[in-house]
């Protein structure tokens, strides 16, 4: 399953239970140990051994006598035995695909197609939780125990003599080479994990991937090594009962788990926070424990002990409970109710501000759910697809021109098309689906495409999603939107029936009488959406005061030389909108008119000198040029508020501050902008620094400054 598929509660709950298995197997090598633990701790421990999967507990007495080296050779023979287990219900589970689906006849053989990657990663899943269990059976000849008469036996085969005893000396020997199997599993990921995995990455090899996810798929992106990192650690926890003295076994657990300890506080390797935090109260736990049994040697009163081990031991398995049963729940809770009702793919640059605005109505209209947008509900970019695989109810993609061009977007797309997540593309005028020519060519056109490997996304899924693109539902905006084309959008998200958006007309604008227009660049949807942003924050903050409620200013309309104040909506190029021509110099003919500029795009920078050149370009009536060159300059005396909703950084907090500031500045005294032409006018004697005094041309009367006042 590709790794953004996976439940993120599924996997915290495997991880708690393999975090349980791990410490079964720890208390399991601590109880060879010779230390008196005392009474309850000491049965908890049995017990608990059970969940260790430690085949040693099994006697074959009871089903035939067999002599120590016998014994021991059948234990050895379990790794095996487990691979064997494995590959025939893999041959059994492919001969069924076979039979049901892929029988097939070639000629005169049959061809069935074993799943190698699935069995390979079962493989490494079982020695990967059977790790310390299975090399401390391996290691039982080497574990030797000394007597009061100065004789070694086998730990675990008391019978057998450590010293020239011929049945050891063949146990030793079988030991030996059934250690090759362990130490080349280690060695085994080791090089996968260092030397392929980086090569396979750059290859965008999903499949390899896959078959490798129990190595990976519990560690957060770039800490992949920390899975070799555990397997070293339980290979030397599995070497400590090797000491003879009982301080040197645990003085060197004790190194072991304490760096461990250390490393997981700070890297955080796992892929979520609550494996990080689990890990290091199971670790801490640990070493209480063997500290605690450090005190405890050459006392034979425990007594004093046990109530502390036991007090730690009982809060190790209530925070594995408590995780697995939290991220269980949760799993289960999330089948029936997803987090998020919507899921907004978008581009920043070109449709942030509309994924504001959509979010804004779409949570007004569903008071009790949530919309997806990343700069409020993404903390982790690793987290990023499985939000969309596993919390969203709906995938919205807002077509812009360049979407299919954005390796993020792309693998939020495949990501819903792979979880057959129900999906509606928002189509911008100007966008084009991908053809057959551009899919072919992708890789070549979106080389950082082949990032998206390391979440199990590969460039044949990018493909076939595009292909599948066709299938998916879709609104189509017209070139220039309004309030109502907004309501219409929202409306066929949530299901009820509504008009088509491009036969609603774009000038249907309700001229009011009173009110603070916003003036914002029609021909620009982006803009269009900040400006309908900018005035749903703002009418509630604009009650009680003597501002009006502020309306957007729609093609075709006039601005009403009752307007008392404006704000500008500054976007990429709207100078050269005739529609803010048109209402820019109506402002200044309004005496009473003062404007606040706002900047809602990044990219916008304000008017230079060179800015009049390509304002001739444009068709003015006589004199308006200056007039105008001038509105521009005075403009900008008033310091812009910065409300961009586009930004990585503006979350929804961020913009309420900046809409805020904006309504302070609407609410103080402003000079209008009338008057601010007139002071400019009679500081510089009429040549306006923007222009110079050539930029009018010809048609410009020689006293400047009277043509300009009688255009008022």
């Amino acid at each position: 399953m590709p790794q953004v598929q996976q439940s993120r509660h599924l996997l915290v709950a495997v991880v708690g239970i393999t975090q349980f298995v791990t410490i079964a197997q720890m208390l399991a090598v601590l109880r060879r140990y010779s230390i008196a633990w005392g009474e309850p701790f000491a049965s908890l421990m049995a017990f608990l051994e059970i969940f260790s999967f430690d085949l040693e507990m099994l006697s074959f007495d009871c089903v035939t006598r067999m002599n120590p080296v016998a014994s021991f050779a059948i234990r050895v023979l379990t790794s095996p035995g487990i691979l064997l287990t494995a590959l025939v219900v893999s041959l059994i589970h492919a001969a069924l695909l076979a039979w049901r689906n892929c029988f097939r006849w070639n000629g005169s053989s049959l061809r069935l197609q074993v799943h190698v990657l699935h069995l390979f990663k079962t493989w490494g899943a079982l020695f990967m939780v059977l790790f310390i269990v299975l090399f401390s059976m391996i290691l039982a000849p080497f574990q030797c125990r000394l007597h009061p008469n100065g004789r070694f036996t086998v730990q675990s085969y008391r019978s057998v003599h450590c010293d020239e005893d011929e049945q050891h000396f063949q146990m030793f020997l079988l030991g030996i080479l059934a250690c090759s199997m362990p130490l080349l599993y280690l060695a085994l990921c080791t090089w996968i994990v260092m030397v392929e995995l980086p090569k396979r990455l750059a290859r965008s090899d999903t499949d390899f991937l896959q078959a490798c996810s129990f190595l990976i798929v519990r560690f957060r992106t770039g800490a992949e090594i920390s899975s070799v990192a555990i397997l070293i650690r339980n290979v030397l926890v599995v070497l400590t009962p090797l000491p003879v003295e009982e301080s040197s076994k645990l003085l060197m657990m004790s190194l072991v788990l304490l760096p461990n300890l250390v490393l997981v506080a700070y890297f955080q390797p796992w892929r979520y926070a609550v494996c990080n935090a689990l890990d290091i109260i199971l670790l801490a736990g640990m070493l209480v424990i063997l500290q605690i049994g450090a005190m405890n040697l050459g006392h034979a009163d425990s007594s004093a002990y046990v109530s502390v081990l036991m007090i730690h031991m009982v809060v190790m398995l209530l925070a594995i409970l408590g995780t697995v049963i939290w991220s269980m729940s949760s799993y289960l809770q999330q089948k029936f109710r997803k987090d998020f009702k919507f899921f907004l793919c978008h581009q920043k640059s070109a449709a942030g501000s509309m994924a504001r605005l959509l979010k804004m109505e779409l949570e007004k209209k569903l008071p009790n759910t949530k919309t997806f947008v990343d700069c409020d509900d993404l903390n982790d970019l690793t987290r990023l697809f499985s939000y969309v695989g596993q919390d969203t109810e709906t995938f919205v993609i807002l077509g812009s021109p360049g979407i299919f061009t954005r390796k993020w977007c792309i693998g939020e797309m495949v990501t819903a098309w792979q979880g057959r997540i129900p999906s509606r593309l928002l189509s911008w005028p100007d966008l084009a689906i991908p053809d057959e020519t551009f899919i072919e060519s992708y890789s070549t056109s979106v080389p950082d495409i082949a990032e998206l490997v390391k979440f199990g996304i590969s460039l044949t899924e990018v493909k076939s999603m595009l292909r599948a693109l066709g299938k998916v539902e879709m609104l189509k905006l017209p070139g220039q939107i309004t309030p109502q084309h907004i309501k219409d959008v929202v409306g066929s998200l949530l299901g009820s029936p509504g008009r088509s958006l491009t036969s609603l007309p774009t000038n249907c604008q309700v001229e009011m009488d009173s009110g603070c227009p916003i003036l914002v660049d029609p021909d620009n949807i982006e803009a269009m959406a900040s400006a309908m942003v900018l005035s749903s924050l703002l009418k509630p903050l604009l009650l009680g005061t003597h501002v009006p409620s502020p309306f957007i200013i729609l093609k075709g309309s006039s601005l009403l030389p009752s307007a008392k104040v404006a704000l500008m909506v500054c976007s990429q190029g709207c100078f050269k909108s005739p529609h803010i021509q048109q209402w820019l110099l109506q402002a200044c003919h309004s005496g009473s008119c003062s404007m606040v500029p706002v900047i809602v795009e990044e990219s916008f920078r304000i008017p230079t000198s060179t800015y009049a050149t390509e304002l001739r370009e444009v068709s003015f009536r006589e004199g308006e040029l200056h007039l105008y060159s001038i509105a521009l300059q005075v403009l900008f005396q008033e310091i812009a508020v910065v409300f961009v909703p586009q930004s990585y950084s503006s979350t929804s907090r961020d913009l309420a501050l900046r809409c805020s500031q904006a309504a302070q500045r609407l609410t103080v005294p402003l000079q209008s902008l009338q008057s601010k032409v007139f002071r400019l006018m009679a500081s510089g004697g009429g040549i306006n620094p923007l222009t110079g005094p050539s930029a009018l041309g010809d048609d410009r009367p020689d006293d400047s400054e009277e043509y300009v006042l009688q255009s008022f």
